[in-house]
């Protein structure tokens, strides 16, 4: 029916624009390590004797991601708030735990669009080590794509030829781009406190 085939795509695009999202996240690498390559034969090579050519995109095809990105939190905070009886702070964890998966979910999307009968791949546990290294191997893929955006930001903003609306913006896009990360991030050291204060507190019984 009508009804069942937009119930359909209104599902699968969240998924796709998480898919987007992370191949822009990949090309805006890209081009920021462009950049540090060119600073690098510019001004390390050749003595700061030539000058930065590199330009960043448009400004016009910069403030939709931003804005977009803005509107899916601001979006996801207003439905809990009127489908799920929570308070704010409820709503504001599932929304920092919908973002903590969009790595996860862009990878599913892209495999499930490009192959065809993948087996079912358990997901490893890392059962012999400590739950926070367990967790940090888990998210390895997402810590790395973190700390090369952290680089970027802060090499964009060390660059006097970008001290202007564009690289403003283009750090701003960066930054957008690295909250997911920082998510899962946040989402593990939240998972693996309890493991730690629960033995921290059996130690302490035994003592007494």
């Amino acid at each position: 029916t009508p009804a069942q085939r937009y119930y359909f795509i209104a599902g699968w695009l969240p998924w796709f624009s998480d898919a987007l999202a992370l191949l822009f996240t990949i090309t805006s690498l890209l081009m920021t390590g462009t950049i540090g390559y060119e600073w690098y034969d510019s001004f390390v090579k050749a003595d700061g004797d030539k000058l930065l050519s590199s330009e960043l995109p448009v400004n016009a095809f910069l403030l939709p991601t931003i804005g977009i990105f803005s509107f899916k939190v601001l979006r996801g905070l207003w439905l809990y708030q009127v489908r799920v009886p929570c308070s704010f702070w409820h709503s504001l964890g599932a929304a920092l735990s919908g973002l903590a998966l969009t790595h996860t979910v862009a990878k599913g999307t892209i495999q499930g669009l490009f192959t065809k009968g993948k087996p079912f791949m358990r997901t490893p546990k890392y059962e012999k080590n400590s739950p926070l290294l367990a967790g940090l191997l888990v998210i390895r893929e997402e810590l790395l794509i973190l700390l090369a955006l952290l680089v970027g930001i802060g090499f964009m903003m060390s660059l006097d030829h970008f001290d202007n609306l564009s690289g403003k913006l283009w750090i701003a896009v960066l930054s957008v781009e690295a909250v997911p990360y920082a998510a899962a991030f946040f989402i593990l050291l939240i998972s693996v406190a309890p493991s730690y204060f629960s033995t921290k507190n059996a130690e302490e019984q035994d003592d007494l």
